[in-house]
């Protein structure tokens, strides 16, 4: 772990990391889960996937979920099982909304409360302080941003070392 969290913050952290590690082995429980206790989030993703096919935006499938590359320079955004990102950004941001995905099974409808509006609010503040000259923590300094981007690395670098065996 790259950073100093709250004790709560570290086992958080912690806890959710080794979840969706298992729940990425027994993949029908992704699913389960995302159907289930992330349904809020997950409803809110399919219907904004509704309206970015009906609106003639092609869904990319990526390791058992799928996104959509809307705009430039902006980042991501998580909606259950389904992410919007995009287009100029690398890969790690694509492994960062995976990993986000994972956190909406694990936290159900608390994802809104715990992450969800947390994460957009902090966006939106190193945005301005961004703006302002100001000097900006890493985005990853938080528990809940670290976690969804390293869990979506190990995840996608798990998945690549099998498929090369």
């Amino acid at each position: 772990m790259r950073y100093n969290y709250t004790k709560i913050g570290y086992l958080c952290y912690k806890i959710n990391f080794k979840s969706a590690k298992f729940i990425y082995k027994h993949r029908w429980l992704y699913y389960l889960l995302s159907f289930t206790w992330g349904l809020p989030l997950t409803i809110i993703g399919l219907i904004v996937s509704l309206v970015l096919i009906i609106s003639g935006h092609k869904p990319i499938k990526y390791h058992g979920t799928w996104y959509f590359e809307v705009g430039r320079f902006w980042g991501g955004l998580e909606l259950g099982m389904t992410f919007i990102r995009d287009k100029e950004s690398d890969a790690s941001l694509s492994e960062h909304e995976f990993g986000h995905t994972f956190q909406n099974c694990l936290m159900g409808p608390l994802t809104i409360f715990i992450e969800f509006i947390p994460s957009a609010i902090r966006y939106w503040i190193l945005e301005y302080k961004r703006h302002k000259g100001l000097p900006v923590p890493d985005y990853d300094a938080i528990w809940f941003e670290s976690n969804a981007s390293d869990i979506g690395k190990e995840l996608i670098q798990n998945e690549k070392e099998k498929r090369n065996k």
